[in-house]
């Protein structure tokens, strides 16, 4: 595949949306939404760590309004009460906050499932930990949940955790909950899955979700980044057994504590959309040293299988405007045809761009 080289991308200055600190919203990731069967819009955005989770819904992503702040019928923060008193797959017992990072909305029921990021060590009282101890901070470990809601976001139940790391939530430097196991014992810790977006393909029927796993360097404090990809059948992506990760080549281990293979390194916070004009798909990212260096973090890839993907090309130039950690991509008409990029980082305003994509001759 060589599409890339085809293909030139302008993007726009960016302008304002509804997702700002004036109104509530506190976004610290992609952005959760999805058409109904009356192709409107629904947002899930913000998160509980601050500010809160609130849900949107209107015609356009940029402008949609505000709804009800959402409710949960389960406890959040501390281990052994947050989500019902489970254990995450891999052992400890879950705790802490949510953030959205997907939506999906069940045509036959309106049932709205919720797929989203959970870390252990922020909001969870006394019971947070990272890498290195008992305490609130990072390094600390992700897992991927999912809630569901019967009355359009208004609340909310917890699912299930249905995408946890190969690699244990612990290590050899800090053990919480008495787990017995060694967990991981190499100065390079992998910090568990999260930072994702999903991608109902209607083509093969088929829910896509692409993840970051994140390996930090204890002794450095190096961090690099691989995204990785599981899949469920529409119909049953509900059912965290349904999940399947793609490990060489095949969509063949289970979600929760499988082997997994990265379909990119050096890149993180993948959102993916399809441009019918050129019949491909598309994803954005972020670059990690581009952001520590204040230039244009984003990158961009293209695959025609949603498995198999060029090598990520940075865009954006010299715009220091782009040099944010969370992009969405998101196409505001049906046909697939126009294209937006929503950006922004931890807590603040998200803005939008226009993205033009040209041949070239």
């Amino acid at each position: 595949m060589e599409y890339f080289p085809k293909l030139r991308l302008r993007i726009s200055k960016g302008v304002n949306t509804c997702f700002q600190n004036q109104n509530g919203v506190y976004q610290d990731g992609v952005l959760a939404y999805c058409r109904d069967q009356d192709a409107t819009i629904w947002a899930i955005v913000g998160h509980t760590n601050l500010g809160g989770i609130s849900v949107w819904h209107g015609q356009e992503l940029y402008c949609l309004e505000k709804q009800y702040d959402a409710a949960f019928q389960f406890d959040l923060g501390k281990a052994g009460e947050a989500f019902n008193g489970v254990q995450y797959p891999d052992g400890p017992f879950a705790r802490g906050q949510i953030w959205p990072c997907g939506l999906w909305i069940d045509p036959s029921d309106h049932c709205f499932y919720c797929y989203f990021h959970n870390e252990t060590g922020w909001g969870a009282g006394d019971t947070s930990y990272t890498v290195f101890g008992q305490q609130e901070g990072e390094p600390d470990y992700r897992h991927i949940g999912l809630m569901a809601s019967k009355d359009r976001g208004k609340t909310w139940d917890f699912q299930g955790f249905i995408i946890t790391s190969s690699f244990p939530s612990f290590s050899s430097y800090y053990r919480p909950d008495e787990c017995t196991q060694p967990g991981q014992s190499d100065d390079w810790i992998c910090l568990g899955s999260g930072d994702f977006s999903i991608y109902a393909n209607e083509q093969d029927g088929f829910l896509y979700l692409f993840y970051t796993q994140s390996f930090y360097h204890c002794l450095t404090k190096e961090i690099r980044d691989h995204i990785y990809v599981a899949r469920a059948p529409i119909a049953m992506q509900r059912f965290p057994q349904s999940w399947k990760k793609l490990y060489q080549g095949n969509f063949s281990q289970p979600g929760n504590c499988g082997l997994e293979t990265p379909v990119f390194s050096d890149g993180a916070v993948p959102s993916v959309i399809y441009y019918k004009p050129a019949s491909i798909y598309m994803m954005s990212c972020y670059h990690r040293a581009s952001w520590v260096s204040g230039n244009s973090t984003l990158q961009i890839a293209f695959s025609n299988d949603l498995i198999h993907w060029e090598k990520m090309i940075a865009a954006g130039g010299d715009r220091t405007d782009l040099s944010l950690p969370y992009f969405t991509l998101h196409c505001p008409d049906r046909n697939d045809c126009h294209m937006e990029i929503y950006m922004g980082s931890n807590g603040i305003d998200v803005m939008k761009a226009e993205v033009i994509i040209e041949r070239e001759r």
